[in-house]
């Protein structure tokens, strides 16, 4: 009786097993696909019964302002960034212009006689011209605290200074404002808190060594033009290329004595290249 019972069920086994169904036997997954079931599952990239569709990483990108999506990354034009190109730079707001430069795509258009990535390098002039002085504020008295025409070589008495400028090149005198222009360089009984504009006129001075540092600027007490007294100087240089084309020169001396003396030289605006 069991060897009947195990044939039946043998029988049974081999029957169901005969009747199990592939399902994947006729399904073909391409390009790297797994059928499970009769289903194609798809490696990344791949999409479809079959797997048989490269998927667009471009599809669901969109980009904007004329960019173009490469591999699913937007190349975006000039002046555009960000992930769908959305985003506007002008490459003129990290361009900084000086000296009146303008920017003009991301390049400074330099004004006259400037030059550089930004119009910061000066065209040294080959010639400028100093038109005067202007004397803001002078000492009243000498270092020794003894008032200037005190011992003036003609017995007068104690009287403010009688001012003049004086400018030296190298040394050597280029102008001097009693002898070549005492209209208008020449102040009699000068007070000291005053401003004395001086303008040289026909005499303005012509500069050609620009960049020469040994100019310098003095302020006389007139005596008798052969005994007067020097009152204060400063050594300047006409061109430093570092302001650009001043009309003006500021000067004043450092010290409880040398900081009464304000001094400003004028330039004329026409520089010549």
């Amino acid at each position: 009786m069991k060897q009947v019972l195990l044939f039946f069920s043998l029988i049974v086994i081999l029957s169901v097993s005969s009747c199990k169904v592939d399902k994947c036997k006729d399904v073909n997954c391409q390009n790297g696909g797994i059928c499970n079931e009769g289903k194609c599952f798809c490696a990344s990239g791949f999409k479809g019964t079959n797997c048989q569709t490269q998927i667009n990483p471009c599809d669901t990108i969109t980009c904007l302002n004329g960019g173009v999506c490469v591999t699913g990354n937007c190349n975006c034009p000039t002046r555009f960034t960000g992930i769908h190109c959305e985003v506007y730079t002008n490459p003129c707001d990290t361009t900084p212009c000086f000296n009146g430069g303008i920017c003009v795509s991301g390049n400074c258009n330099c004004a006259p006689h400037f030059s550089g990535d930004s119009c910061t390098v000066q065209e040294i002039p080959s010639k400028m011209y100093i038109t005067g002085v202007v004397i803001n504020h002078f000492c009243p008295v000498n270092p020794n605290a003894i008032s200037w025409d005190e011992y003036a070589s003609i017995p007068e008495t104690i009287t403010p200074a009688d001012i003049y400028p004086v400018i030296k090149r190298n040394g050597t005198v280029i102008y001097n404002g009693y002898t070549q222009n005492p209209n208008y360089a020449y102040k009699h009984n000068a007070n000291y808190d005053t401003q004395y504009s001086m303008p040289f006129y026909q005499d303005s001075i012509s500069i050609t060594d620009v960049t020469n540092q040994d100019y310098r600027i003095e302020l006389w007490d007139y005596d008798d033009g052969i005994n007067d007294d020097f009152m204060y100087g400063f050594t300047f240089t006409p061109y430093t290329g570092t302001n650009g084309f001043p009309s003006s020169l500021f000067l004043q001396g450092v010290g409880v004595y040398a900081e009464q003396f304000e001094f400003r030289i004028n330039f004329s605006p026409y520089y010549e290249w």
